[in-house]
C-alpha cells in the first residue's frame, strides 16, 4: 500500500509529470501508483547498495 501526502503531486517531480500529461479528467490513479512503486524500489535499491 502506498500513502501519498496531500502535496505529493506538486512536491515530487515524477508526480508532476504524470499530472501535467493528464488529458482532461482521464484517470491517473494507476500511473501514479506504478510510478510511486518504482520510486520506492529505486530508494530500496539505493539503500541496499550503501
Amino acid at each position: 500500500m502506498l500513502s501519498f501526502s496531500d502535496d505529493f503531486d506538486t512536491r515530487e517531480a515524477w508526480a508532476r509529470e504524470i499530472v501535467a500529461a493528464r488529458e482532461g479528467n482521464a484517470p491517473i490513479a494507476e500511473p501514479l501508483y506504478q510510478a510511486g512503486i518504482a520510486e520506492v524500489r529505486r530508494y530500496e535499491d539505493a539503500a541496499g547498495q550503501s
